[in-house]
């Protein structure tokens, strides 16, 4: 099972024999983390930040689990009262709490594509027609397989989001599968496609 947290997407897919038996690709991700930051910040500390500084805070302090050792920023700000630069120090776990709706929604999706492959085929079917859930070719039979292999192989996490610390074990702790990070989230796309561009005429 590969988890691709990207910017503006999330995809979920189970996949065998070279294709996606079961997907399903939710808009929470990277960039709803960043405004649940932003978000976050304005309300608790009436702080204006930008994407890009959003973004950079996740990268630095974000976290989905709470750390031994708290990390921390300093956040320049001018306050509009007194036209004086002040500072704010904002924690991981200040992050973590901010993060903690976008993180749960994609918690949740994961296990919708999980708890699919146990439906009967009616009840599949049912789900297919909304488009929720890419549509099942698999037999009941390998589909109790395939899912019997993920719960010993484990689910990958690609993308950006992936590197924010702890989300391997965060969503270990809720679907209790095991959840590892790829060796290159950032440049797993693009390896993916290159993979194919070299073999394309079986994709023909």
């Amino acid at each position: 099972m590969i988890v691709d947290m990207g910017a503006g997407t999330t995809d979920i897919a189970i996949v065998a024999s070279g294709g996606i038996v079961y997907g399903k690709s939710i808009k929470t991700a990277g960039d709803m983390i960043d405004r649940a930051i932003i978000e976050y910040l304005k309300n608790r500390f009436n702080l204006i930040v930008s994407n890009l500084e959003a973004e950079r805070i996740k990268k630095e302090i974000g976290t989905a689990i709470q750390l031994q050792k708290e990390l921390f920023m300093e956040l320049n700000y001018l306050d509009q009262a007194t036209s004086l630069v002040k500072s704010v120090r904002v924690t991981s776990k200040d992050i973590q709490e901010a993060i903690k709706r976008p993180l749960e929604d994609i918690a949740k999706a994961i296990n919708e594509v999980l708890a699919y492959s146990y439906l009967t085929k009616e009840e599949k079917i049912q789900i297919e027609k909304t488009g929720a859930i890419k549509k099942d070719t698999l037999s009941d039979n390998k589909s109790m397989d395939l899912m019997s292999d993920i719960a010993q192989n484990g689910i990958v996490l690609s993308g950006g989001s992936a590197l924010i610390q702890g989300m391997d074990r965060y969503l270990e702790s809720i679907i209790n599968i095991p959840v590892r990070v790829s060796s290159e989230p950032l440049f797993d796309t693009i390896k993916g496609i290159g993979m194919v561009l070299e073999e394309i005429d079986l994709f023909e």
